[in-house]
């Protein structure tokens, strides 16, 4: 998974940590039922070849009901890296089938009263020039901001960027990152049928030993993500299973969901169509929006896990 696209994502809806990218679908049920389990550090596959740039831009939006009123959510970003060597990542990977689980401790190693957190080596931020976004309702410019060394994002609680089905077209002119020219086509808002979140408001039980079937209508291009995730004073456990968007559903197995801990989380579900940028290796364009209940409400709340 490409760092800065998971940074940039993670603020894309409230409080929800998406990390797409988690592998694709073809079908409801993915893969053969077989695990692995990758250690901390190793290389970065979206990363560019030979450690080059790495990163991209992140385009979310979406619209639900909240109490009767409707609420829309834009936001742009954009950033790019080359990364320096780092320390090893702080994160376990284990996929199963569909779902990729991750626990990602955030002790420091030489932990102490005065102890500072050990992030690893800082990544060199790059320019690609001025970036733009066009096919939309309405055209998005990010502008680089020399003295800060950043894209300001874009971000507007107007009405939504697209509906769905669009061909969004991202130009950037260039300038540390080559320029580039590309599209993606805008994901759809799903209604998610199943589970069934009768109140939003109280928390979706989850039995960690069974499978957890989950179903939408209405999606397009790329894929659906459904998350859950916890955390506790230094550490944060995210599971994040991947189908295609087409499906209609899919089913996360209870192998996966026994690997996150017993406890309050959080869940969501996420449509997300990301596409390599053909022209610079290590830059990604990833376009995203939410799921919403039947009500039109967000799917997105707390959840029991047992």
């Amino acid at each position: 998974m490409n760092k800065l696209l998971t940074a940039l994502s993670l603020a894309a809806l409230p409080a929800l940590a998406i990390a797409g990218g988690c592998g694709s679908g073809s079908s409801g049920t993915m893969g053969t039922g077989s695990s692995s389990t990758a250690g901390s550090g190793g290389s970065d596959p979206d990363s560019g070849p030979d450690g080059g740039v790495e990163g991209g831009v992140s385009l979310a939006s979406f619209s639900y009901q909240n109490q009767g009123t409707t609420i829309a959510s834009v936001k742009v970003s954009a950033a790019f890296t080359i990364p320096l060597p780092s320390s090893p990542s702080p994160c376990m990977v284990t996929a199963v089938e569909a779902c990729i689980a991750q626990h990602c401790d955030f002790t420091p190693a030489d932990a102490g009263a005065d102890a500072p957190f050990d992030g690893g080596a800082p990544d060199a931020i790059l320019s690609a020039g001025t970036i733009s976004v066009t096919g939309g309702a309405a055209p998005v410019t990010l502008t680089w901001d020399p003295a800060n060394h950043v894209y300001p994002s874009f971000i507007s609680n107007k009405a939504p960027l697209w509906a769905g089905g669009e061909t969004l077209t991202i130009t950037a002119s260039g300038d540390g990152v080559p320029a580039f020219k590309d599209t993606v086509i805008a994901p759809v808002q799903v209604t998610v049928v199943d589970p069934v979140i009768a109140d939003p408001t109280m928390p979706l039980l989850v039995d960690r030993s069974k499978d957890l079937a989950v179903a939408w209508t209405g999606g397009g291009a790329g894929n659906v993500v459904f998350s859950l995730v916890t955390s506790a004073n230094t550490s944060v456990d995210f599971l994040h299973c991947t189908f295609a968007a087409s499906a209609g559903k899919g089913t996360i197995r209870a192998a996966a969901l026994g690997l996150l801990p017993a406890g309050s989380a959080t869940y969501s579900i996420e449509p997300v169509v990301r596409k390599a940028v053909a022209a610079v290796p290590g830059v990604n364009i990833e376009a995203s929006t939410a799921g919403r209940l039947p009500s039109n409400e967000l799917f997105y709340g707390p959840a029991t896990l047992n």
